[in-house]
């Protein structure tokens, strides 16, 4: 049995066990006690009666059934506690999407899954950093409920540059997935910048940080360094300097510029801080790019 579905048994099955006393004290006062003496006989009640009742048919029926869902009463606790603990988590994290987000988030979100259809689950596992289940389904399954982008864009705009940067970011990240950025993704990415007016120094930024996880990473920098290709130093007159950003890249010295290109944008895939599968070691990364940032500038200087 799924450990949600045994906390929901468990917090009915408590909820079941505390109607026990309230019933047992209003069944004595139905039974003939003095107004005045209310107070008084509900908490005899509750004493004598209804909580030693409580008490066993709470701890038996907790320890026959954590016996049948295969945890135990503690477990079950700390399984709670770890749920609140998520939660108040995500609350934190979800700040700086507003208090409206069905409306003036989740619409970005929609369109930016719809590019990636086959990457559901992993954009579902990173939405569950931010979002409950029931939100999440609004945004795959009950779109209905959202707003348009023409309003969401407006609502933005009025955001601080702070807020409106965590957003973006926080698209980009749902767009990466395993497999990196498709060119579809890139272009509803880059337009919703300019739409959000971003300063130019945000725009480059924005790719520089995320270019190397692009799909189609090739054509990209075919067409960005064409003009400057020209410019690179020859195979056979690189100089032995630039030895150690070859072995960071894994390459051997007579590496072609495509092999360099390939090389980047592989490690990129590996490293680069804002790919799901390294959010546990997330400094780690940052210093990891950095070096392979030097290391294709160098290369490709």
């Amino acid at each position: 049995m799924d450990k949600n579905e045994i906390v929901r048994k468990y917090k009915r099955l408590k909820k079941l066990c505390l109607l026990i006393p309230v019933i047992s004290a209003v069944i004595l006062l139905l039974l003939g006690c003095n107004v005045s003496d209310i107070d008084l006989v509900f908490c005899l009640v509750l004493w004598w009666f209804g909580l030693p009742i409580y008490c066993l048919l709470d701890s038996t029926l907790v320890s026959h059934f954590g016996k049948k869902w295969g945890m135990t009463e503690k477990e079950i606790k700390d399984f709670i506690s770890k749920q609140e603990e998520q939660e108040a988590l995500r609350r934190k994290k979800r700040e700086f999407l507003g208090r409206n987000p069905v409306k003036y988030v989740f619409p970005f979100i929609r369109e930016l899954c719809k590019l990636n259809k086959g990457a559901r689950e992993e954009q579902k596992i990173i939405l569950s950093d931010v979002l409950g289940e029931e939100e999440i389904e609004i945004i795959f399954d009950d779109f209905r409920k959202l707003g348009s982008l023409e309003d969401a864009v407006l609502y933005w705009l009025k955001r601080s540059g702070r807020e409106r940067l965590s957003f973006m970011h926080f698209l980009f990240k749902l767009a990466i997935v395993q497999d990196g950025i498709h060119n579809d993704e890139w272009n509803m990415l880059m337009n919703l910048i300019w739409q959000l007016r971003f300063s130019n120094y945000y725009r480059e930024d924005f790719r520089y940080r995320y270019s190397s996880l692009r799909t189609e990473f090739y054509d990209y920098e075919r067409k960005s360094s064409s003009s400057t290709e020209g410019n690179s130093a020859s195979t056979n007159n690189r100089s032995s300097s630039l030895k150690p950003y070859f072995t960071l890249l894994g390459l051997e010295e007579t590496a072609s510029d495509e092999e360099i290109k390939r090389a980047y944008h592989n490690l990129a895939l590996q490293h680069h801080p804002d790919m799901p599968k390294n959010a546990d070691r997330i400094k780690e990364c940052e210093a990891m790019m950095a070096k392979i940032n030097e290391a294709y500038e160098k290369l490709r200087g």
